[in-house]
């Protein structure tokens, strides 16, 4: 499956309380022309669906819930240009829309499909679901796409604020060299790192963008190889910037804005979007050296070791 073209996942499960036996006497009631919406008979607490999420399907270990996270661990780990991605869970005639983004996950209540109101809310928000912009479905709005879609890497232009405070008013234009990125995190939150190919302005040389979102009360990675600068080793770096100060920026920061009031309610630290051009692809150790061959003769490990503690 090509997670980075999935826009939209959806996990759709039976409630256990749905009976097979029951199929026949459901499908008459499908046929009813003018079958009503009723209220649910019953209240359903949260550990109630809780219990049925994790009723479901005992010989996967993953519920519903934690499939559509799985879902958007895929999509955020497989393109660089998404910021975040929704999901929804449908148990039954219940359902549930998820956002993720760097800065962890938000659930909407649970919707009882059966009761009008709720299905009205269903509905609208599928219609704005199926109008949303590149924006609302996730896609970092610093990239400029142009006019195609899907939207692809190597189409893409970033415009980087270059410097810590952004008080030259300078401006970098980096153009990504390829669909293929050089190396993706994989993580659901955090930094969410990605190295990718770029050329600066005219320049037909490639040169390699290392960006991510960094927490933004912490020191940027740009300012540590400032302080270290003449330290043999350390990359070359060509420019670099601040190009989102805050992910609550966009949908995040209105979300948050409607979240139900909590005294005892701690929200996440906030992340920066900051870029690194350098001049080299730095690799890890790990790729570099075989890990085998590296533990199996001692005298390579604490050469390595020594190279790496004389700079």
């Amino acid at each position: 499956m090509k997670w980075n073209e999935i826009l939209f996942p959806v996990e759709v499960k039976l409630s256990p309380g749905m009976k097979r036996g029951n199929n026949e006497a459901r499908s008459k009631q499908r046929k009813s022309p003018h079958r009503p919406i009723l209220p649910r008979q019953f209240a359903m607490t949260s550990d109630q669906l809780q219990h049925e999420l994790n009723s479901t399907e005992k010989h996967h270990k993953l519920n519903p819930r934690e499939q559509v996270g799985s879902y958007a661990l895929e999509i955020l780990s497989s393109n660089p240009l998404k910021r975040s991605t929704m999901g929804m869970v449908v148990l039954g005639d219940r359902l549930e829309i998820w956002y993720f983004d760097r800065l962890g996950c938000l659930g909407s209540e649970t919707l009882a499909l059966n009761q009008g109101a709720h299905f009205e809310l269903f509905v609208q928000a599928m219609a704005l679901i199926i109008t949303s912009s590149a924006e609302t479905l996730g896609f970092e709005p610093s990239f400029k796409y142009g006019a195609s879609w899907p939207h692809s890497l190597n189409i893409c232009t970033l415009q980087i604020p270059v410097g810590e405070s952004d008080a030259t008013g300078e401006l970098a234009i980096a153009a990504i060299a390829s669909d293929a990125p050089l190396h993706l995190s994989r993580c659901l939150s955090g930094r969410g790192t990605s190295v990718l190919p770029v050329r600066l302005g005219p320049s037909l040389d490639t040169s390699v963008m290392k960006i991510g979102w960094q927490v933004s009360t912490r020191m940027s990675e740009a300012h540590f190889y400032e302080l270290a600068a003449g330290v043999e080793g350390l990359p070359d770096i060509v420019c670099s910037g601040t190009v989102v100060r805050s992910l609550r920026e966009g949908v995040r920061g209105l979300l948050e804005e409607v979240l139900p009031p909590k005294p005892d309610r701690i929200l996440p630290v906030d992340r920066s979007l900051r870029v690194l051009i350098m001049t080299e692809r730095y690799y890890p150790l790990t790729e570099a050296i075989d890990s085998k061959s590296l533990f199996h003769d001692p005298k390579v490990l604490l050469d390595v070791m020594k190279s790496l503690l004389s700079g």
